[in-house]
């Protein structure tokens, strides 16, 4: 009984049928690499793999490894015949994508304030808007990098005021004395005809350097400019060596204020991102 009982389970195992089973180590790669494909099927007689857009093209291995060089999106297809005489395939999809090229060249320490690159990981604290005077402001779409910029405009629905400003709510303070002669970098876009103030504060002080149109490579174009200002513009409000020490050294805030009191949606309207310090000036790629 036993015997015949061993001897069925073996017959049936015999007939159970073979199973499909393709396997890609990477779904996502960039051009110039490579992709290792592997057939795990079962009860296989045959098998025949193609690549778009591969190199190799095709291969009847049961282990190949395949480049991409051109980017795209690609099926990799396994076509199996089984022992028993049927054949069945599988198509994977591979996504190649163009080189990853960083946004920005920089040597030497940075601290990043506000950015969602992930060369450039945040440094400080999370944060949330305020608002002074006739501000109103926020975190919209169409950023510079990634996917949300922040903005500051004229509210004609608040109080009137002389003033309009961004401000971060202070969750933190950073040394930044390393950068005293380095740069505060941003990207901005604006079409408005006003000045803008790109201010610091720290240690109870604050100071700020004017921003005007061609200065640092800005233009009120409405497109968006990546401009660099040297720290010693930024302090040039603090009189002293000690005093900008000081503040940079309990660095606590950003913030972004009008200059003049005439004001409108068309005089102040100014959106900014990829806010961060660094001790050498950096280059766009």
């Amino acid at each position: 009984m036993c015997i015949f009982t061993a001897c069925n389970e073996s017959s049936n195992d015999y007939l159970r049928p073979g199973e499909l089973f393709p396997k890609a180590d990477k779904g996502t790669i960039f051009v110039g690499e490579s992709v290792l494909f592997t057939d795990y099927s079962t009860r296989v007689e045959s098998r025949r793999w193609s690549f778009e857009g591969g190199n190799p093209s095709s291969s009847e291995e049961q282990q190949v490894e395949v480049n991409y060089a051109v980017a795209g999106s690609y099926d990799a297809t396994l076509e199996i015949t089984f022992e028993d005489g049927s054949t069945v395939s599988e198509n994977l999809t591979i996504s190649v994508n163009n080189e990853y090229v960083p946004l920005v060249n920089v040597e030497g320490p940075t601290y990043v304030f506000y950015s969602e690159d992930q060369d450039l990981p945040q440094d400080h604290p999370a944060f949330t808007l305020n608002r002074s005077g006739v501000a109103k402001v926020g975190f919209v779409g169409g950023a510079f990098e990634g996917n949300e910029a922040i903005n500051v405009s004229y509210d004609p629905d608040r109080e009137p005021n002389t003033f309009i400003m961004l401000q971060t709510n202070k969750v933190g303070t950073a040394d930044l004395t390393e950068y005293i002669d380095g740069y505060l970098n941003l990207a901005m876009k604006s079409t408005s005809s006003d000045p803008i103030l790109v201010r610091i504060e720290g240690g109870g002080a604050n100071s700020s350097a004017r921003v005007n149109a061609g200065d640092y490579g800005f233009e009120r174009d409405g497109s968006w400019h990546f401009i660099s200002i040297p720290i010693a513009d930024v302090l040039a409000d603090i009189a002293t060596e000690d005093g900008k020490l000081a503040l940079l050294g309990s660095f606590d805030q950003f913030r972004l204020r009008n200059v003049t009191g005439a004001m409108t949606k068309e005089t102040f309207d100014f959106t900014v991102d990829f806010i961060f310090f660094s001790v050498n000036k950096p280059t766009l790629n």
